[in-house]
């Protein structure tokens, strides 16, 4: 038997956004990939600066009657501000493949450490936004029984990799490949540069890319790390953050070389991904593209091509009569970001990418 985190999802700090947890109830559908025996929940409370009080939690597979979920025994528990906490292990029979439905009864009204996700194959937060938020729950062990090697691949990235429109249908492909996964994407995150600008969502940017991969890296390295950040490195100056920010290729390639080597001083195999298409986009009104950052890219993704599990997504998804453009069949309309159906077919491609470097 082995203790695997089956879920994991990166959380931001939207201290912007008040009353979230109005109803103080919520209830999130967690997928979860393999059979197991038992579970338990980590909550955070990473960017609050007050405890988020927790007055009752449980847990259901299916019709089944819920269970308690309890910290140290107790029912009633609180989630320290700038802390995480696991709780107990609760008794599951899992199956694999199946949903658990998980309550939570907290008394703050407004809670400004979430996850966000606009995909739900496999979390479903329930709620009524286009970019759905939801707190407390950041992670999922499972006890199971291993008859066969589980790998974790992470997903390493900004927007396209958080909202999770081709990271969640690819992850629902390598479970069945004995892969585990885990999202680390952040909105609006550089390689670069911290969150910092005009946006008032500034502050869920999070640190910059290369600085919070130390992080990752030590705490739980996974086998794989699916790269994808450099966009907001060249969308950001000029529109929500200062012109200067620009980086020149030499400068982001040097950052990308940075965590190709932070990967393999840690053994991970490190698979990065071109930087996608941007052309015709706007942030705050602002054309964010420009021919000297169209240069850039460019420059970025020939280099990007040199690694050896490199993935040229860019490619993929760019248009064929204008390379600097996402095809319509990927764009969500933004010119920036992909839609449901463009996320699948991007997941398409990497599995068998993947499959074709014999990575899965």
């Amino acid at each position: 038997m082995a203790i695997i985190t089956v879920w994991r999802q990166e959380f931001s700090d939207y201290r912007h956004i008040h009353n979230i947890n109005a109803t103080e109830e919520q209830t999130v559908r967690i997928y979860m990939p393999r059979p197991g025996h038992s579970v338990r929940f980590q909550l955070t409370a990473e960017f609050d600066e007050v405890p988020i009080h927790v007055r009752a939690m449980s847990v259901s597979r299916g019709d089944d009657m819920p269970l308690p979920v309890t910290v140290g025994g107790r029912d009633r528990f609180d989630v320290l501000p700038r802390l995480t906490r696991w709780t107990d292990w609760v008794d599951l029979n899992l199956a694999g493949g199946e949903w658990l439905t998980i309550y939570i009864h907290a008394t703050n009204h407004t809670i400004r450490t979430l996850g966000s996700v606009s995909a739900t194959n496999l979390i479903d937060p329930g709620q009524a936004e286009a970019d759905e938020r939801f707190f407390g729950v950041n992670a999922v062990q499972a006890a199971v029984d291993v008859d066969q090697p589980v790998r974790r691949l992470v997903f390493f990235g900004d927007s396209l990799t958080n909202m999770s429109r081709f990271s969640a249908p690819l992850a629902r492909k390598l479970v069945k490949r004995g892969i585990v996964t885990a999202n680390h994407g952040i909105s609006g995150n550089r390689l670069l540069y911290p969150g910092h600008g005009l946006s008032p969502w500034v502050h869920s940017f999070g640190e910059a890319g290369i600085r919070r991969i130390d992080h990752l890296l030590v705490t739980e390295p996974p086998a794989m790390l699916l790269f994808m950040e450099g966009l907001n490195d060249l969308l950001h100056p000029g529109t929500e953050s200062p012109a200067r920010e620009l980086p020149s290729a030499a400068g982001l390639n040097q950052g990308i070389d940075a965590v190709a080597a932070k990967c393999a001083d840690r053994h991970v195999t490190f698979i990065p991904m071109t930087i996608t298409p941007f052309g015709q986009s706007q942030l705050s009104g602002i054309e964010a593209w420009s021919p000297e950052k169209e240069k850039i890219r460019q420059a970025v993704n020939d280099h990007i091509r040199s690694f050896p599990y490199a993935i040229d997504l860019a490619s993929q998804v760019a248009s064929t009569a204008d390379s600097s453009v996402l095809d319509a069949v990927y764009d969500r309309g933004d010119h920036i970001h992909f839609s449901v159906p463009g996320g699948r077919e991007a997941a398409k491609f990497l599995y068998a990418d993947l499959r074709k470097q014999k990575l899965v």
